[in-house]
């Protein structure tokens, strides 16, 4: 295309030389003016063109990086629950082997001792009241195993998360 108003550029000046003496000058002045006018609105279509073609690949480039940083977020915030639900995980735990190393431990001292107090008192009433004392603290220490328990039953089940991962995963077969 460029190369084909080359050549009709240049046939028109040729005709314009070989007519130039029998022209009037007002008439090859509005000649030359015209080709000053088309030179320069040549070029500012060219500038145009090339704005143009620049905007697009600024659409393009923003685009991609629109979805990169759409992605990026995403995996944020799939990082930030694991995070969050990990730091769930080990406070339940870290609650849980406190109850257990210390509540747990008194308790079962309690009541081993209150048990040699039941064996060395003559006195039945001392030993209702003991038993009915080693009772309520072996049912608190029942009540300290099951919290527990249902604490762990609430953490997560390891071998599930990484067979639910697996699956998840599509980059290459995982076994």
């Amino acid at each position: 295309f460029m190369e084909s108003n080359m050549y009709i550029s240049i046939g028109s000046v040729v005709i314009l030389l070989i007519r130039v003496k029998s022209m009037e000058y007002w008439t090859i002045f509005y000649i030359l003016f015209m080709f000053a006018l088309s030179f320069i609105l040549k070029k500012r279509t060219g500038s145009l063109l090339n704005t143009i073609e620049e905007a697009f690949d600024m659409r393009d480039e923003i685009k991609i990086k629109s979805e990169m940083l759409a992605r990026k977020s995403s995996e944020l915030m799939e990082r930030q629950d694991y995070e969050i639900e990990n730091a769930t995980l080990n406070e339940r735990n870290r609650i849980a082997r406190e109850i257990h190393d210390t509540v747990g431990h008194l308790l079962s001292s309690s009541i081993l001792q209150i048990g040699a107090l039941l064996a060395i008192t003559k006195d039945d009433t001392e030993k209702t009241y003991l038993t009915q004392i080693k009772d309520t603290l072996t049912e608190g220490m029942d009540s300290i195993r099951n919290s527990i328990h249902n604490i762990h039953e609430c953490s997560m089940n390891l071998e599930g998360k990484i067979r639910e991962l697996a699956k998840n995963y599509t980059f290459c077969p995982v076994n």
